[in-house]
């Protein structure tokens, strides 16, 4: 699986990463700092997966997972947010977001994501 991973942290875009390298069968692609630079990484390199922080600058994740899902409905798309509360859930579901895993989570909750999308179903928090 082919990821992109989207976040303005450079410390939380090296967690990500470490998490995933440790995962058989994943590949991180790309980084970018904000939801442009998601969106251009992602028309270029078609990514199987993108992990999008939902607040970054120039433009937010949930505005740039629009535009990519509008461009390439296949690419699936998990937000990794300080927010995951009902309204925000429910946001991501209305939007044909594939997942939200909260930045408080565990390693283990990001790759139960990512697996989840594997298997072309979606993961989003219980409350």
């Amino acid at each position: 699986m082919r990821i992109l991973i989207a976040d303005d942290h450079e410390v939380v875009r090296e967690g990500v990463r470490d998490v995933l390298e440790h995962s058989e069968g994943v590949q991180v692609v790309c980084e970018a700092v904000n939801g442009k630079e998601a969106i251009e990484a992602a028309s270029e390199l078609q990514p199987d997966l993108i992990i999008m922080d939902w607040s970054m600058p120039v433009l937010d994740g949930f505005a740039a997972a629009r535009v990519i899902k509008g461009q390439s409905p296949q690419t699936a798309i998990v937000m990794f947010s300080v927010f995951a509360d009902r309204q925000f859930i429910e946001l991501a579901r209305k939007a044909g977001l594939n997942g939200l895993v909260a930045k408080e989570a565990d390693g283990p909750a990001l790759l139960s994501a990512i697996d989840a999308v594997k298997h072309n179903q979606t993961y989003f928090p219980v409350l």
